[in-house]
């Protein structure tokens, strides 16, 4: 989890890395999937200067994107892409067009707060004999405070604004314990399942229907359509695993599972043992109703 994005007034977005479109509305064209531009019609200091005209508050506008035609919008935006948080971060800045660099974030896949439990936790020490490679990553924060060199996934910011890991509500916090345990354990495939499940938007909303919560919505300056987003984490998702597999945190074996846990979109699955888990730890978090007067 990390970086921060969103958008405020017309024609304004802020992200975590202090960008500011100034009077710039992006839209989808729905016919090429192209990104077109409302550039800005005066300057900064034209704006300052007109201080004493409140502008009118107008919500971004924004459009979903036809699925046939989005796939080049989201490749243009690495959306799904995979690879250590600070090499996304760095891609993102890179871009020209700052909407780029504003609606969307890389996401710690586990959680950067996850690790960090782990660390703490009082069997830490044992993971090293138990899982040496998924030892050695957590171990890296003594140097990398903020999981620089963690491995994330570049994801739209309305999608990370929605997991069930993002916030810091009794059952984010809880949720984020439960992976926390899993990388103690050793047990790197069932962690990666779990986090895979928490860290899906669609998922984390269906949990908080099941568990009796209502489900949580984020606007974002791109809207994209359900569809798009389960191909832009399954991407990534997929991407990820092939890095945790470079790095013998998983074995052949493991990946073969996890890739099938993906491509079958077990993460949605409401019989799965892992979602149960999930769902199990998110409604033991419930807060108690107060008892009604009769």
């Amino acid at each position: 989890m990390a970086g921060k994005g969103g958008s405020g007034a017309k024609g304004q977005a802020v992200g975590g890395d202090g960008c500011t479109l100034t009077e710039k509305i992006t839209k989808i064209d729905l016919n090429s999937g192209s990104l077109l531009e409302s550039m800005s019609s005066g300057s900064t200091s034209q704006n300052q200067g007109a201080n004493q005209q409140k502008p009118k508050q107008q919500k971004q506008q924004t459009e979903d994107i036809s699925d046939s035609n989005s796939s080049e919008v989201a490749n243009d935006l690495n959306a799904g892409g995979a690879g250590s948080y600070k090499h996304l971060k760095n891609r993102r800045l890179s871009e020209r067009d700052d909407c780029y660099k504003c609606c969307m974030e890389a996401d710690h896949i586990p959680p950067l707060d996850s690790w960090k439990r782990a660390r703490q936790h009082p069997e830490f020490d044992s993971l090293k004999y138990i899982n040496p490679a998924l030892h050695k990553m957590a171990c890296s924060l003594e140097n990398d405070k903020t999981g620089q060199n963690l491995l994330a996934i570049e994801v739209p910011t309305q999608s990370h604004r929605v997991n069930l890991t993002t916030g810091n509500s009794k059952i984010s916090q809880s949720v984020r314990t439960l992976l926390a345990d899993y990388i103690v354990l050793g047990q790197a495939e069932r962690m990666l399942k779990l986090a895979f499940i928490v860290a899906h938007p669609v998922a984390s909303n269906q949990i908080r229907k099941d568990a009796g919560f209502p489900e949580k919505e984020c606007e974002g300056i791109v809207e994209f359509r359900e569809e798009r987003i389960l191909k832009i984490y399954r991407k990534g998702f997929l991407e990820l695993l092939e890095l945790y597999h470079e790095k013998k945190v998983i074995n052949q074996e493991e990946l073969e599972r996890l890739t099938e846990f993906v491509e079958n979109k077990r993460f949605l699955q409401r019989e799965s043992d892992e979602y149960k888990e999930i769902l199990g730890d998110v409604k033991k978090n419930i807060p108690d109703q107060p008892n009604k007067q009769k």
